[in-house]
């Protein structure tokens, strides 16, 4: 089934319908955290809330379709005031492995985010050959 976020095993990075990388669901960091019966509910409604206001910290980021710096930039501040504040939530909860396990998860989905953006970068547009200085 493709698209299915959920599904067992497979913990790559989602993508939303324009190939923007999500990151793994919450269902799958909760498997892959191993948590207890008692830390379950908890957890995912810290990520489950995590994940609606990042949800709407990317639509505020386009206007019109089309990105919009001053608010990418805004939005990148406050989206990661939002993981220090969901982390300090876990915080609470988490065995100290555990926490790393969480950490780990997250970096792997930064850095899937950030190799997907340098793929992007190198097919055009900002950066690239024959800006200033060249050729005088």
């Amino acid at each position: 089934s493709a698209g299915c976020a959920t599904g067992g095993g497979d913990y790559g990075m989602r993508t939303a319908s324009r190939g923007r990388p999500q990151g793994p669901s919450t269902s799958e960091i909760i498997v892959r955290l191993d948590l207890t019966d008692g830390q379950r509910p908890m957890v995912r409604a810290i990520l489950e809330e995590a994940e609606e206001r990042r949800a709407m910290l990317m639509e505020g980021s386009t206007s019109g379709g089309r990105p919009d710096p001053d608010a990418f930039t805004s939005m990148r501040t406050r989206a990661e005031g939002l993981r220090l504040e969901t982390e300090a939530q876990l915080e609470g909860i988490l065995t100290y492995e555990q926490m790393i396990t969480y950490r780990e998860i997250m970096e792997d989905a930064r850095s899937g985010f950030e190799e997907m953006r340098g793929q992007r970068a190198g097919r055009g547009g900002m950066g690239g050959t024959g800006g200033r200085g060249s050729g005088s």
